[in-house]
């Protein structure tokens, strides 16, 4: 397929393209040798695991005493997960539940059909008729710009709240999970769950985090315009001694702060060096070195850092937050320990801890059962409420774009 895009109707490929032909004339035997290698060290990933437990279901069931397996509300399986299921209905230990429309049954659900014929089960149990007899109201209301929406929502929960006197069967649904953040900025969600999660990215530690690896990077960068000298840039400083935790923790009040500040800005500077930046009886981080010195000068920083929050209340949330990037930087490092310092560089020791936290959540507490829901799409199967509120209901978002991150073709 790789051929046929690269090199139908053309005489001449280019090296890079050779070299991209050659990637892929390789992947069989990467994919084989990688494997090799999980299995000799004892290690899988997700697909693995599952792939591995279909094939071997005989001895992994084994392993447990159960009578009964309910598997319930679910919308597709895999083909792994498929041979698992199969294999407890075929030894009569499971019972399937359906939390399904006749609508959706008989339009758009081919997949209860397919496996109710796979598995050959006679009765689909927890089948409603909602969907054509509970009446429905629904109003379509187009905002440009995020904040319109977020804005037109809290109206809207204003005004139930006022008509029903409370929330408690009202969600309000993200297609766009980046909604969250504004949306809390906005609205009081002291007696409201969150069974999102509020992303670890949004928060000050991670901008202080991301704060210190920029200062890292231009310094590097700016380091030969320099004469070799290695200065800060302004704005990378100013960025650093304006975050929350900073000016909260490592000044004794924000007088001091803005004083200190001031004194930066008189001194009219493009670059600094990292003695003038000494405050308040610390140190500014020593971001000069290989990629696993300026990780580990991080990662001492943000241990200050949690030893300043720890045993205070009021300070849990930021220390959880710190406590989780320094879990991650750990990781990094640990990671980062296992190359030759000549053949990894700054900015790869960055991505691998970027990719380690980008996705983390931090959960938040709420009751299930009273006050406004908020979630995202995926959460709400399987759930009923008199109001539903949903946002960025429009192309793109839902349903989303296709993408994918696999080397191996849809094609194939």
């Amino acid at each position: 397929i790789k051929e046929l895009e690269t090199v139908f109707g053309r005489e001449k490929i280019t090296d890079s393209q050779q070299r991209y032909l050659q990637f892929y004339a390789t992947l069989h035997n990467l994919y084989r040798q990688f494997n090799s290698f999980l299995d000799e060290e004892k290690l899988a990933y997700e697909g693995k695991i599952y792939k591995d437990t279909a094939e071997n279901i005989i001895h992994y069931a084994q392993k447990f005493n159960f009578k009964r397996y309910i598997f319930a509300g679910f919308q597709t399986l895999s083909p792994s997960e498929m041979e698992i299921v199969r294999y407890y209905h075929q030894e009569d230990q499971a019972e399937f539940y359906f939390d399904i429309d006749k609508f959706y049954q008989e339009n758009y659900t081919p997949f209860i059909t397919i496996l109710q014929n796979k598995l050959k089960i006679k009765e689909l149990k927890w089948i409603h008729t909602d969907h054509a007899s509970i009446p429905k109201q629904i109003n379509i209301v187009g905002a440009s710009k995020s904040m319109n929406q977020i804005l037109y929502a809290i109206e809207q929960l204003n005004r139930i709240e006022q008509e029903e006197g409370n929330l408690n069967d009202t969600v309000l649904v993200f297609a766009d999970e980046k909604l969250l953040t504004p949306f809390i900025h906005c609205y009081d969600c002291s007696k409201a769950n969150l069974t999102m999660g509020y992303p670890l990215n949004a928060t000050p530690a991670y901008a202080l985090l991301s704060t210190l690896m920029e200062t890292a990077r231009n310094s590097q960068r700016f380091q030969s315009m320099q004469q070799g000298e290695f200065l800060y840039y302004h704005r990378d400083v100013f960025s650093f001694f304006r975050n929350p935790l900073i000016v909260n923790y490592l000044f004794p009040d924000t007088k001091t702060n803005k004083q200190f500040l001031k004194g930066l800005t008189d001194l009219n500077s493009i670059f600094f060096p990292r003695q003038t930046l000494d405050f308040s009886g610390h140190t500014f981080p020593n971001l000069s070195g290989n990629p696993v010195e300026i990780m580990e000068e991080i990662l001492n920083f943000f241990t200050l850092l949690t030893t300043l929050t720890a045993d205070d209340k009021a300070k849990h949330f930021d220390q959880y937050c710190l406590n989780l990037i320094l879990d991650k930087l750990q990781q990094a490092l640990n990671h980062i320990r296992e190359f030759d310092t000549q053949l990894i560089d700054l900015e790869s020791s960055f991505f691998i801890l970027k990719n380690l936290i980008q996705h983390i959540s931090i959960p938040l507490k709420g009751s299930p059962s009273e006050g406004l829901q908020i979630m995202g799409l995926l959460e709400t199967r399987a759930l009923d409420f008199k109001n539903i509120i949903m946002l960025s209901v429009n192309e793109g978002t839902l349903p989303a774009g296709r993408s994918s991150n696999s080397l191996i073709l849809h094609e194939v």
